[in-house]
This record gives C-alpha cells, structure tokens and sequence, in this order.
C-alpha cells in the first residue's frame, strides 16, 4: 500500500487516480486530473454532474464499508463503476474525508495505474460487440454496437432479444458452453432486426462474464427466405371427379363421331439445329436486380452447374450475352478445377486469348445448399482484337474529376471549369506528390503549375502545417474513422513571394484509372475571415475592458460616498433623537428626518451599486456554507413587515419542515429575499398577497418561489426591469426606487450557482422562480 496522502492538494497533483464520494447521496464531488482521465470524462465538472445509480456496485460496496471505517484508518476495497466504463475493479485505498458541509464522504485512491476506458479495446473490432454481465446486464459497448442499439435505453440482454426468453435460454447455454451462437430478433434504432449473436465466455474473471459479437443478417434472412419461395413447387392442379368424368364422355363422343384415324405416312424425323446446353436461371427480381447492380462482375455455379452471370462479366469477357457465358465450357472447367483459395488466375476469353484476374470465392444461400459466387477483377488492360469487341457496351458510370478514362474533351472543359473557381483545387497521387494544379491555386501560393508537378504538396506549407498536413493525409489513407469524419483543416500556406497565407483545406479521396486513388485538395484563402475575427476580438476585448474600468470606477466611487454619507446619516439621527438636547423648533426636526431618511435610501442605493459592481469586476466574496433558506425567509419578513402592513399586503408562506439546507451565500439570499418581498408588496394593491414557497423535485433540485397578486408586467416591461437602472412605468402608481433591485437580485442568484426565472402578466401578477441544483442541495 503506497503512502496515505493527507490533503486533497496533495492529491491534486498526483499521478495516483483519487475520487471524492458522497456516498449517503450517491454522488461524486471531486476527484483530481488521473481520476477524471481514468473515467474518460473532459473536466471534472462534467464528472460529478453526471448521475449514478444507488445500485452502482462501486457505491454499494462503500456504502456497506462506511460504517466499518474508523478515523485516521485505511482499508482497501475493490470497487467497479461500469456506468462510468470501469468495470474492472479497481483496488483502491480508502478512508474518511470531510466533506464541505462538515458531513463524512470516503476518499478512494487507486492504488496502481489504471487504463482508461479499458472497454475502448474492443472499439478496433471489426464487428459489434459489446460486454455482459453474468446476469445478462450490459457493461459497454463498441463504436459499431453504437450504430445498432442505443446500450442506455436497451441495459441488458433481455432487453435487447425478442422474445426476452430468447436471452433467458442464451444465458444458460453460455453458463455450460464457452461459446455459443443464435439467430434472433433485437431492438435496434431501426425497429426489430434479425442478428447472428456469438457469445464467448471470459476464462480470466471480472465483471465482463461474456464478449457478444452481434451481426446483422436481416437483409440475407429475407434473401433466403425469398429464394425459398421462388423455387418451392407450385401444387399440382387436379379435376374434381365429376369434371373428369365429363371431359371422359366427351372424349369418347368425338372420337366415335370422326370414324376410324386415316393412316399417315411416317415422317423422316428432321435433325433439330443444335441448341445451348444451359439457360440462364430463373432468379426472383429481387435478387436480379441486386446481382445486377453489383459493381463487381459476378459468377454463379451451383453443384458444378453454371446459373447465373452477370452484365459486367459478359463485357469484361467479351461475349454478347450471359447465354455465351453460361455455355463457355472451358471459361467454367478453369473456376471448377480451381482450388478451395482463389486469387490471381488466367482465365480464356470468348476469343481465346487468356487474360489475368483476381478471383474471389463466397457462399450463397440456394435451394437444395449452397452455391458458389465468383467475383472477378482484371489485371491490367484486357486487349480484344477488333472484330471480337463486343457489341453489347457497359454504360460509363460518373468518374472522379481528372479520372484519365474522361474523353480530352469533357477532361478539358472540366478543367476550364475549375480553373474559375477561386478556390485552389490541387490532386494528389498515393505518395501526397502534386499530380494538377488549378489556376485558383496558381493565384494563392504564386507557383506555376509546371513548377510543382511531380514535388510534395508540403512544398507549399509552412512547418506545422505540413505536419497537420502529414497527419491528415495519412488518416484519410487508412480506414478508420479519420476517413469517414472529414472535417476540414486550418493550415498556413507559403507564397513564393515570401510571406504567408491562412488557409482551410479539405481533402478527399477518389479513384482514379486502374483502381488506384487519388487525393484531390480544395484549398479556401480565409485571410478576410481571419481579418474579421481578429476586428471581432478586439472590439470584444475593449468591451470588456471598458466595461471592467467602469465597474471598477462605480466601486470605488460607490466606497468613497459611503463614509460621509455615514456622517450625515449619524448626526442627523443624533440631532432628531435629540440626545445631547432638544431642537425647539418643529420644522427642523422635520427637515432633520427627512435628511436621515434620504441618507438611508441613499446608502441603500450605494450598497446595491457596489454590489452589482463587484458581481461585473468578478470581485464579490461569498462565504458558501449551508443555508436554512426557512430561516432566511423569517428574518427577511421580520424586516418588511411594517411596510406590508402599511400596504395592507398579507404575506404567507409554505415551507416542508423536512426542507434540506443549500449551499450558498446566507447574507446574500437574505438580501434576494428582502429585494424580491420589497418589490412584491411595493407593487401589490391594497388587499392582494405574496406568497413564497420551496419545495424538493424528484431529482433532487430545491425550487423557491415568490408569487404575487400585483400589477405584472408585459414582455416588453419585463425585459426593460432586468436591465440596471432601467424602471417600469406605472401610470398613476409612481413607486419610489432606482432600477437595481431586479438586476441586482437575479446577479446574486446567479453568483450562488442558482437560477432565476421570472414571468409576469399584466393585472396578473409575477411569478419568480430560483432553482437550486442537486449538487448545491445538502442530503439530511
């Protein structure tokens, strides 16, 4: 067991993966920067917002162990998170750590190196697959298995096959057997689908009991089952007896009404003119036309016996039509005789001539067993004499730009036509050397094209980008997912006058004569739009920075008024209360409460500006700790009460006595309440009310809420009082204030990780709603 480490600084900057756990919540509240490498995620905030389970095996286990930990102790447990990837255990060192609300959490430290996301393992697979638990619970799955079923909506084996006791009969095949196989129905993001599940038994232990292979056979099980039908006899058609017996009675009435057959001379039998030997099968017009649309040429032969061949074959061998084909002996004696691995071949031509092919061999699904499917690829060109050139000629399917088979013609005017393009079209061979260069990328970098024919792209970048450039030419060579999210590159041209040129570069992969490909660049010059995002970040930056000076100024400014406003404020009350002797005349005293009052609404005005102030700078401290928001509410009500009680406004409340406390700022929602009530009553008539209540969501978030009966507010109102400094009109309801309450409020909110939602209705009322989240909610 490594050294217990003492402080989660410590730990902070350890190679060591340690978590944080709020087992009585089920949650995770820290962990350092191995721990969130070890789950995958990006940061550790998107790791603890993520949920778990109560029945996490992990958090299950510490909950069983945390009565059993004592202070100042370690022990070491073997813990598995598969909701987070890990199923594996994890031998970990564990002891009690302090949580922030003075609560007991457990601190868990991996005790060797761990891989992160070991399931990523089986993401090189070529087929979908995914891990299950000895119950039938699926632990993860690949990249394919993704593309077939979502694994958070489908949890288990059961779930995944239909019926479900299809997974029931698996399972208990699997626990006698180290591989087994079925054909089944599953849920997949498509509908039902029929697969070929493989299971294999791990031998080495650990919460993966079995690896499931998982291969989509819906399209060849109808195939099948299409074939089936078109070969299954038709019954034979009989007559009824009575029918027969008619047709009996009419028969013999003919003949003895035509007399006695005249005698007929024997003919000499004419000898038929020789006919094919075999014809082409009759095949189901789906699997016809799929046969037909094959980009490849394609044989058939069933028992020794030709059936089937395609178009492209027929061209490609130079025969006029498959009857040719079916009926060459000695085309089909060469693939008869060929052993069981095929692969270059010569094989004879409908002139004689041999030629070289790739030859692939695979079974297909036929009435009475399987038959064998050939494909063939040519070798090189195949050379016919004239006179035997078929006439019979395939339609040219769309090539690639610059494809060498295009006729001078159309490759001309297809040039004249990317040569305006603005944008540099530059293609490329297998070994990234410049094969074209189009005018538009003349006019980027300054070369000639005959200058760069022949040389490496990378001639033209600067040195990082042509190792972006390397990188991304080499993805897209390969076949994995590089090739399939083509997203584009930011690099930076060299211009043969010296300097450099930003640029987007998207480059694509195409095949060009003899199969062979060929990469084809599209280079954008993005030197306005680079321009443009540098004047957008500068004006964005002295925003910010006026708006920080201005901020700054208010606070200080706001700070400085506040200690003679104090002044006035003290002597004024001492010189009302008269306690170093009374002022005789009345009038003064009125004036001299009239300064203490202004001097108050003043000082209160200040403190809201300072407040809003230091929220813009960033420079508010709050001392988060946990907050009864009962308790914030009665002081709060205690202070405004007077002046609802002169506005005859009634205030209430509803709060469940089981409410858990937040984590917050108490001073600060004290002040959110007594903004909010203040506003409320203010804009409440005489005999309406205001009521606030918090109560707990299904999730865990807690929810306060004010409500009153008063004047509301349209959109327009609405969106103008949240802005500092900006107040509503009220007709005929003038109110006393500065426009900082709203703003300021709903910046305190915020400031405390909650959030403000307001909505209001004229003659109706306003309705403000402060969320607080489940990981700012304390358990009980």
């Amino acid at each position: 067991m490594h050294k217990t480490l003492q402080t989660l600084e410590e730990l902070r900057h350890s190679t060591d993966a340690a978590w944080l756990w709020d087992v009585a919540r089920a949650r995770l509240v820290w962990a350092n920067a191995a721990g969130v490498a070890v789950f995958g995620a990006k940061s550790l905030f998107d790791l603890i917002d993520r949920p778990f389970d109560a029945e996490e095996p992990g958090l299950v286990d510490l909950q069983q162990a945390k009565p059993g930990l004592a202070r100042d102790q370690t022990y070491e447990l073997n813990l598995s998170f598969p909701s987070l990837g890990q199923g594996e255990a994890i031998t970990c060192e564990c002891r009690l750590h302090a949580l922030a609300d003075g609560r007991d959490g457990i601190l868990t430290i991996a005790q060797k190196p761990i891989k992160a996301g070991n399931q990523n393992d089986y993401d090189d697979l070529p087929a979908a697959s995914f891990g299950i638990a000895e119950d039938g619970r699926i632990i993860f799955a690949n990249e394919l298995a993704h593309t077939l079923f979502d694994p958070l909506k489908v949890a288990s084996l059961q779930n995944l096959l239909l019926p479900q006791d299809e997974a029931a009969a698996l399972l208990e095949r699997l626990h006698q057997s180290r591989l087994v196989g079925t054909v089944a129905t599953y849920q997949s993001l498509y509908g039902q689908r029929e697969a070929r599940i493989n299971l294999r038994r791990k031998t080495e232990g650990g919460s993966v009991y079995a690896v499931a292979v998982i291969e989509d056979v819906t399209d060849r099980r109808e195939l099948e089952r299409s074939l089936g039908q078109s070969h299954a006899p038709k019954p034979a058609e009989t007559l009824a007896p009575a029918e027969q017996q008619v047709f009996e009675n009419l028969g013999k009435a003919i003949a003895k009404a035509a007399g006695p057959a005249p005698k007929v001379e024997p003919v000499r039998a004419l000898t038929p003119p020789q006919l094919p030997l075999l014809k082409p099968a009759p095949l189901p017009p789906p699997l016809l036309s799929a046969l037909e649309k094959a980009n490849s040429a394609l044989a058939i032969m069933h028992e020794s016996q030709p059936i089937f061949a395609n178009q492209r074959l027929v061209q490609m061998l130079g025969h006029t039509d498959a009857l040719q084909v079916l009926n060459d002996t000695n085309f089909w004696s060469v693939l008869q005789n060929a052993p069981q691995r095929l692969g270059r071949m010569s094989l004879p031509l409908a002139h004689g001539q041999l030629a070289e092919f790739i030859v692939g061999r695979h079974m297909l699904p036929w009435k009475g067993g399987a038959a064998d499917q050939f494909t063939f690829e040519p070798i090189g060109e195949i050379h016919r004499p004239p006179e035997q050139t078929p006439a019979v000629t395939e339609a040219i399917p769309p090539l690639p730009i610059f494809a060498p088979a295009l006729q001078t013609s159309s490759t001309d005017e297809l040039r004249a036509i990317l040569d305006i393009c603005a944008d540099g079209i530059v293609t490329l061979d297998a070994g990234g050397l410049i094969k074209s260069f189009s005018a538009g990328a003349e006019a980027i970098f300054g070369f000639r094209s005959a200058e760069v024919i022949g040389k490496p792209f990378t001639l033209v970048l600067n040195q990082p980008s042509s190792a972006v450039f390397s990188q991304y030419f080499e993805g897209l060579s390969g076949r994995g997912l590089a090739s399939v999210f083509n997203d584009g590159r930011e690099i930076t041209g060299v211009v043969k006058q010296g300097g450099e040129v930003p640029l987007f570069l998207t480059l694509g992969r195409i095949i060009g004569q003899n199969k062979i490909p060929v990469y084809c660049v599209v280079l954008r010059d993005i030197t306005a739009i680079k321009r443009s995002e540098s004047d957008l970040r500068s004006a964005k930056d002295a925003a910010e920075q006026a708006s920080r000076h201005k901020s700054e100024f208010l606070a200080r400014v706001s700070h400085e008024l506040r200690t003679p406003l104090n002044a006035i404020m003290g002597f004024s009350d001492l010189m009302r209360t008269g306690r170093y002797g009374d002022i005789g005349n009345d009038r003064y005293r009125g004036y001299l409460n009239d300064i203490h009052s202004s001097g108050n609404q003043l000082l209160s005005m200040i403190n809201d500006l300072l407040d809003l102030s230091k929220i813009e700078s960033g420079k508010l401290e709050l001392n988060f700790t946990a907050v009864n928001l009962a308790d914030c509410f009665q002081e709060a009500q205690r202070l405004l009460q007077e002046q609802a009680t002169r506005a005859r406004v009634v205030v209430r409340k509803s709060f469940a006595a089981d409410l858990p406390r937040v984590v917050a700022d108490q001073q600060a929602i004290k002040q959110v309440l007594v903004n909010l009530l203040s506003n409320a009553i203010k804009y409440t008539d005489a005999g309406g009310q205001v009521i606030v209540s918090a109560r707990l969501q299904n999730l865990g978030a807690l929810v306060l809420t004010l409500q009153d009966t008063g004047i509301g507010m349209g959109k327009a109102e609405l969106d103008r009082a949240l802005q500092p400094f900006m107040r509503v009109a009220t007709p005929g309801r003038e109110r006393p204030g500065t426009g900082l309450g709203l703003p300021l409020t709903k910046a305190l909110v915020e400031a405390n990780r909650a959030s403000f939602t307001i909505s209001s209705d004229p003659g109706k009322g306003t309705l403000i709603e402060i969320v607080f989240p489940t990981t700012r909610v304390l358990a009980e």
